[in-house]
């Protein structure tokens, strides 16, 4: 399955008592395109 998920971007938002991070990925379809 990570073959399939490629992480673009990561941005950190909140860096309180918890972390929260917003993440873009790409996704890979069966026919091999992102």
């Amino acid at each position: 399955m990570e073959d399939r998920i490629r992480i673009r971007s990561e941005e950190v938002l909140s860096d309180d008592w918890a972390v929260l991070k917003k993440t873009v990925l790409d996704y890979r379809r069966r026919d091999g395109q992102w």
